[in-house]
């Protein structure tokens, strides 16, 4: 076998950490909850979050979200998580990190 190809047994586990701890905090969900604030800087386009319950382990410590309104679907986020604010509807919520990916809105039982 080509000693390029070769991985030696110690060196597996080491690398298998590695690629695993990449992605540790990656697409977490926050269910069933609802939009408790939503805030902004005059200057930036960036929106914080607030839920009321809830937190994922790479928040744990600030359990504020937050998104960026130029980015892909951002628009969309504003609009979704303030129609959400207003009516009091539960949400889903999938974040990395402390960033939100994506926003259900659910259905009120």
């Amino acid at each position: 076998m080509n000693r390029f190809f070769r991985i030696n047994k110690l060196k597996l586990p080491v690398i298998f950490m590695l690629v695993a701890s990449l992605n540790l905090w990656a697409n977490e969900t926050v269910r069933g909850t609802t939009v408790v604030q939503l805030g902004a800087y005059q200057d930036h386009t960036t929106h914080f979050v607030w839920l009321a319950s809830g937190v994922v382990s790479a928040c744990s410590t600030n359990p504020t979200y937050h998104f960026d309104e130029n980015q892909p679907g951002g628009k969309s986020l504003v609009s979704i998580l303030t129609a959400a604010l207003i009516a009091k509807t539960p949400v889903d919520v999938r974040v990395n990190g402390c960033r939100i990916e994506e926003v259900y809105l659910k259905a009120n039982p």
